[in-house]
C-alpha cells in the first residue's frame, strides 16, 4: 500500500477497553509503522472504552492526558494554531 508521506497518526486506547479490545490499536499501529506512518500509540491503563476511568480520579486523569497528547499531536504535526492567528484571545 502506498500512502502520502505527510500522513501520521496518533492512536489513544485505554487499555481495560472491553468493547474494542486496545490490541486493534497496538495492530494498526503496527500496520501504519510496516507502511511507513510515523504512528504514535498511548495506551492509558484503567481506562475503559470512550476514555471512560475505573473512578472519578481515573477520568479525569485520563481525559486530561489523551487532551494534553491530542494537542501536542497537533503541535507537532500542524503547527500551533495559537503561533499562526493573529485574532487570538487576550486570556492566552
Amino acid at each position: 500500500m502506498s500512502l502520502p508521506r505527510s500522513i501520521t497518526a496518533l492512536l489513544i486506547h485505554g487499555a481495560a477497553d472491553e468493547v474494542v479490545p486496545y490490541q486493534q490499536s497496538v495492530g494498526t499501529a503496527a500496520r501504519l509503522k510496516e507502511a511507513g506512518v510515523p504512528a504514535t500509540l498511548i495506551l492509558i491503563e484503567g481506562v475503559r472504552h470512550s476514555f471512560i476511568g475505573l473512578d472519578v480520579r481515573a477520568n479525569t486523569r485520563c481525559v486530561a492526558r489523551a487532551l494534553n497528547a491530542t494537542f501536542d499531536f497537533l503541535d507537532a504535526t500542524i503547527g500551533s494554531l495559537w503561533d499562526q492567528s493573529p485574532q487570538l484571545p487576550p486570556w492566552r
